[in-house]
């Protein structure tokens, strides 16, 4: 068999494993001098610590940024796994984090050629390997990361759903149930569902439905058994949080009133969200991307509803982006990673686009490939794969992982086994323990004796320009950070 021919016959998983190899390397280089470790990371961390070693419970997971809401605890029971094998060290959770980001090129290929066929379903890959905000995503190596990846599966059970009548309803339901272990979000899912099934006029059967909801149940299980036990406080307080959002949003409650700062915010958020997709670098070209795929969707959109039932996938996909914006857009200026809920939508979108608008082979590559280099170029102009440089202060980003060791090490050489406590000046230290979480983990896990009441305390100094002094003395100062001492 001559090269030609064989490349012929596996030219998909030639070109499926090309874009695997290139995914892969755009999420592990400089992994580790680049790796983000941050004092919400380090309250992760040291709450699996406390599980690990019998101090908190394991019914919950992560606390949200509200302080009375948790998430179930999936996520931390396979950190609990991991860390236990990496002997506690965090950057193990970089890198599985790493590997699960590179395992969703191959994921998305699998569903989206389900849903719409192998061309779209290649585009797809190669734009998710390539986009910046995935692979951000997957570098910022946090729980909620597969909460976006969840959005494959749920979509093709949603069609298949709608198309059998609700017999797949159960499993639809239990990979709700699991993606909410991950972030709340994806529960904007449901009520998108739910018009998707009033747009197709399909009305499944009661019991069908019942399947749904205990499916949707038995991965929040513990979640459920530890609301019982703490008589339904994070229940009761997001029961009276979401009347709150939406009455204040329509002028029924004096706070989160809608105004034309918060229209022009929502507004943007949805464009943000798409620009960091794709091309976040240049703002010309991320307006215009933005607004050819408005045109495009509003156009093939007219022109699926001539045959629904064959441009199911896309109706669906239309569908859900407009009924999950329009919760986001209800609740006020939602952060981006409130996107994780419809986070491959604009993947999907653009390589359906090109795929219809573009007949010629030869166009529809040329474009597939120009976004994926401008996506490449938007890191490498933001210098994103060098961020391990030392700086002055650090008001945006933390001090790099090797950074943070060495003010660890310093510290405990100090201390000298002496009990100690931590507190930190820098971005974000209005929060609990100064934000500092990070640093009291990397010293937990080597045995520091930590009170907060001790007499010695080590204050770490990130960001001096922000008017308050570290109390104490000087002790230790590299490549922009500080340690001070007080007794």
């Amino acid at each position: 068999m001559t090269i030609k021919k064989y490349f012929s016959n596996h030219k998909y998983i030639i070109i499926l494993l090309s874009i695997l190899i290139l995914g892969t390397f755009l999420r592990f280089y400089k992994l580790l001098p680049n790796l983000i470790f941050n004092g919400e990371m380090g309250r992760d961390y040291l709450d699996v610590w406390a599980i690990i070693h019998g101090t908190r419970s394991f019914l919950i997971g992560p606390q949200t940024s509200h302080e009375w809401f948790f998430l179930p605890p999936i996520s931390y029971w396979i950190y609990a796994v991991l860390m236990l094998l990496a002997k506690f060290s965090p950057t193990v959770i970089n890198f599985f984090f790493a590997a699960v980001g590179s395992l969703t090129i191959l994921i998305c290929y699998y569903y989206v050629k389900k849903l719409f066929g192998e061309k779209i379903a290649l585009i797809s890959s190669f734009l998710l390997a390539v986009s910046p905000i995935w692979i951000d995503l997957t570098r910022a190596s946090r729980y909620n990361l597969p909460a976006g990846i969840v959005f494959f599966p749920y979509l093709w059970y949603l069609e298949k759903s709608i198309e059998d009548k609700g017999k797949s309803l159960a499993i639809l339901g239990l990979i709700l149930g699991i993606s909410m272990s991950f972030f709340p979000s994806p529960f904007l899912l449901v009520p998108a569902a739910i018009v998707c099934f009033i747009f197709y006029k399909v009305k499944p059967k009661i019991k069908y439905i019942l399947y749904s909801v205990l499916a949707f149940i038995i991965p929040n299980i513990t979640f459920i058994v530890y609301e019982i036990s703490d008589k339904f406080q994070i229940t009761l307080q997001l029961l009276a949080w979401i009347p709150y959002r939406i009455l204040g949003f329509f002028g029924l409650y004096h706070k989160n009133t809608v105004n034309s700062t918060i229209l022009r915010e929502n507004v943007y958020s949805i464009y943000h969200f798409f620009a960091e997709s794709f091309v976040p670098a240049s703002k010309v070209i991320s307006v215009t991307i933005f607004l050819l795929i408005v045109a495009g969707s509003v156009f093939w959109f007219k022109k699926s509803l001539k045959n629904k039932r064959k441009e199911i996938s896309f109706i669906l996909i239309l569908i859900n982006l407009v009924v999950s914006y329009l919760g986001l857009f209800v609740h006020g200026d939602p952060p981006e990673h409130y996107y994780y809920v419809i986070f491959p939508i604009p993947l999907i979108l653009v390589a359906y686009l090109l795929t219809k608008t573009f007949k010629s082979r030869f166009i529809l590559i040329f474009l597939t490939i120009l976004v994926g280099v401008l996506g490449i170029w938007s890191l490498i102009n933001i210098n994103w794969f060098n961020q391990d440089a030392p700086l002055a202060n650090y008001p945006t980003r933390p001090p790099t992982y090797t950074l943070q060791l060495a003010v660890v090490s310093e510290i405990l050489k100090d201390a000298n086994g002496s009990e100690i406590s931590i507190g930190r000046i820098g971005t974000y230290d209005q929060f609990e323990n100064n934000f500092a979480d990070n640093y009291i983990y990397l010293l937990t896990i080597r045995g520091a004796k930590l009170n907060s009441n001790a007499k010695i305390r080590y204050t770490i100094v990130e960001e001096r320009n922000i008017g308050e002094e570290a109390p104490g003395k000087e002790i230790w100062a590299k490549d922009g950070v500080q340690i001070y001492k007080s007794v």
